[in-house]
């Protein structure tokens, strides 16, 4: 059934009660949930936006210090190169320093993740809490993620050249 027509049936019913009762905005409850939740949905989207906007920066953010620390230890890589050290060596101390940075960021975001989603479940029902695997694994593959990028990085300029030039390709 239409809505007009479950409309025109409860104004039948009225009027057979109290033909002096007056019905006015008459609307499915959808329509009125809809209305008085319009306010926090804005909120929301204002909210999902930024977050977005600070996840692409925070992406960026990383990648660059991720970047400036291979950058930096260019010629220690070349050196260890030239000097014999295996491919798994240098990647491990790459992997090692990328961590620890990733770790620290970890530790941060995690603590503002918590403290957003307070937040959020506040502003809006039916958000559930953002358990700790969840910021972990996504943590853990991005950092797992910019430190093989570095170390593909600091891999692809062989020895002979960091040792050269002092900058990777």
């Amino acid at each position: 059934m239409t809505t007009a027509a479950v409309v025109a049936m409860v104004r039948q019913q009225v009027q057979a009660i109290d033909p002096d009762l007056p019905l006015y905005r008459v609307r499915p409850m959808t329509a009125w949930v809809d209305q008085s939740l319009a306010r926090q949905r804005f909120a929301m989207l204002l909210l999902s936006l930024f977050a977005g906007v600070a996840l692409v920066l925070a992406t960026i953010g990383v990648y660059g210090v991720t970047a400036y620390l291979v950058s930096q230890t260019t010629r220690e890589i070349g050196i260890r190169i030239a000097l014999g050290a295996t491919d798994q060596a240098v990647v491990g101390m790459i992997v090692r320093q990328g961590l620890a940075v990733c770790l620290a960021g970890m530790g941060l975001g995690l603590a503002g993740a918590l403290a957003a989603t307070r937040f959020t479940q506040r502003l809006l029902f039916g958000i559930r809490d953002l358990t700790t695997d969840d910021i972990e694994l996504l943590c853990a593959e991005r950092c797992r993620w910019e430190c093989t990028e570095g170390e593909q990085r600091g891999d692809e300029s062989g020895g002979a050249t960091t040792m050269r030039h002092g900058e990777t390709r």
